[in-house]
């Protein structure tokens, strides 16, 4: 029964997902047709592709996100209420344990997001270099330069390679880190509640449930 509804959960969620990124691109389509001839002269017409064809995707796998984030906050509480009644002392002090470890962990996730940031970068180059290939082609073919775009092509996409290598290393190495910390976080937390609070069996693997599920 649970398989099913895990199932079923990701079914809906991918769905969703897809209305939203779906309506998300008309919505910039339609955008980008009745925008203003000065606005459109700004801009690159590659960013308008890459932000119809990644960016907008991007969008749509962090607002999954974000709802399972409002969904996590939202039975937070619950967590809480129910972790103070059984021992107030430990629960607070999973609080604390809590706030250090994102504390401790903070530029882990400032290096993931800087990563992130310089592979958008990476990706809008490369559609650059496409939409000014595509665009001048017949030119690059008439005037024997396609050697020289071969060469230009091929840096930008080792660079773009280098970046997302970069950018899975730094977030995989701050989900490791998260991941011990978690883990180092829950075990003092068991060890404070058996040695210090001398919880019950049970009220002890109660605790251990929500902290699993607290702690970042």
């Amino acid at each position: 029964l649970q398989s099913s509804i895990t199932l079923l959960r990701e079914r809906q969620a991918q769905q969703l997902q897809l209305r939203f990124v779906d309506h998300l691109r008309a919505t910039l389509f339609g955008a980008l047709a009745g925008a203003r001839w000065n606005f459109l002269a700004r801009h690159h017409s590659s960013e308008f592709l890459s932000v119809l064809i990644t960016d907008v995707q991007r969008v749509g796998v962090g607002t999954i996100f974000l709802l399972q984030l409002f969904t996590q906050w939202a039975v937070f509480p619950v967590y809480l209420g129910v972790a103070f009644h059984l021992s107030p002392p430990v629960a607070g002090l999973a609080l604390l344990t809590g706030a250090a470890l994102w504390w401790v962990l903070r530029k882990s996730r400032d290096a993931a997001k800087q990563s992130g940031v310089v592979l958008s970068r990476a990706n809008q180059s490369l559609f650059n270099e496409l939409q000014e290939f595509l665009a001048a082609l017949k030119l690059i073919k008439i005037h024997g330069e396609e050697a020289g775009y071969q060469r230009q092509f091929r840096h930008v996409v080792a660079h773009l390679r280098e970046q997302q290598i970069e950018f899975h290393r730094v977030r995989s190495r701050s989900q490791m880190a998260f991941r011990i910390g978690g883990a180092l976080a829950l075990a003092f937390l068991t060890y404070a509640a058996l040695v210090w609070a001398q919880l019950p069996a049970a009220s002890l693997l109660v605790l251990i449930a929500i902290f699993a599920r607290m702690l970042p």
